[in-house]
């Protein structure tokens, strides 16, 4: 039996049951005459699936607009050795059908909590190099541009703060430095005019890195990667 309503053209077909696990998208029937073919629920009829990432669906997770909502997997990805996040539906069309099924086994958690801790540790170790050039008190630095004190001249930092002239209203901050040299005089110039001499002796201790990495990882945190 075949009825019309609505442009969808209402038959006695059935969907392909939904496989279980990963991401599964809808393959549609075929329109008939420009016609949605739909079971007797008026729904769209399934004529098969497409199935990825068994297995490997870490979590999910909805991203809310201002006027759509978007639906996101995490996954592992074996073949990149990556964490992905995959957008299988949306509330700007029909994607009713699609869906996510977390179902990943303790061993590719394993493999997905080692990307964490490769990202986590880069992005740590990263942070931990950036600090350590920085001119801060006690640090040992060297003028490296600027006027009115000579390039080259080398002292400990004895005091930092904010230029009051260029307070970097927009873009942030702008600092000042005083450096005392080895005769005891203070040179006053500004933060960016000076680098750091053996930043690597102010790095934090390897060992916490690599621990506060290992901490982030164990913590699951798919969607934050």
């Amino acid at each position: 039996m075949t009825t019309t309503t609505s442009g969808y053209k209402v038959t006695d077909r059935v969907s392909v049951k939904r496989p279980e696990g990963g991401i599964t998208i809808p393959v549609y029937a075929p329109a008939e005459d420009g016609q949605v073919v739909a079971d007797k629920y008026n729904r769209p009829v399934v004529v098969a699936w497409e199935q990825s990432y068994v297995g490997h669906v870490l979590s999910t997770y909805e991203r809310n607009g201002y006027d759509d909502s978007d639906f996101y997997a995490v996954v592992y990805d074996e073949a990149t050795d990556s964490i992905k996040h995959v957008e299988y539906a949306s509330t700007r069309g029909y994607t009713y059908d699609c869906g996510a099924r977390v179902d990943t086994t303790e061993e590719v958690k394993a493999k997905a909590r080692e990307v964490l801790r490769r990202a986590s540790f880069a992005r740590i170790t990263s942070a931990a190099a950036a600090a350590a050039k920085e001119p801060e008190k006690g640090k040992t630095v060297r003028v490296v541009k600027g006027r009115k004190v000579p390039v080259g001249t080398e002292g400990v930092v004895v005091w930092k703060g904010v230029d009051s002239y260029n307070p970097g209203k927009w873009s942030g901050p702008k600092y000042r430095v005083g450096v005392k040299d080895a005769e005891g005089t203070v040179h006053w110039t500004a933060a960016s005019n000076v680098e750091v001499v053996d930043p690597q002796d102010w790095m934090a201790d390897w060992s916490a890195m690599e621990h506060e990495a290992a901490s982030y990882a164990r913590g699951d945190h798919w969607r934050q990667y």
